[in-house]
């Protein structure tokens, strides 16, 4: 009966570590998999701000050349680039 004890305890230590073992890696597997998805949400941010800045930039640039043209040239290059071909 004493060997019955012995087997059972040896299995239910078994079983206890399997478990932690299981908890353990699966914790683990989460931290990491969270750490990457911030570094992934980080650079999405970076690449969104730096087309931002870009956009941003030639909006800027835009408008200054508009600024600086006379109303003969603004309506020169709006009708050169924004009609359809062959329509002027």
């Amino acid at each position: 009966m004493g060997e019955l004890y012995a087997w059972g305890a040896g299995l239910v230590g078994v079983l206890v570590a399997v478990v932690m073992a299981w908890f353990t890696g699966r914790s683990k597997g989460k931290a990491v998999a969270e750490k990457k998805a911030e570094e992934q949400r980080t650079r999405e941010i970076i690449e969104g701000s730096k087309r931002e800045v870009t956009v941003s930039r030639e909006a800027a640039n835009v408008d200054q050349k508009v600024n600086n043209s006379t109303d003969d040239d603004v309506d020169k290059q709006l009708l050169d680039k924004w009609t359809r071909p062959g329509s002027h």
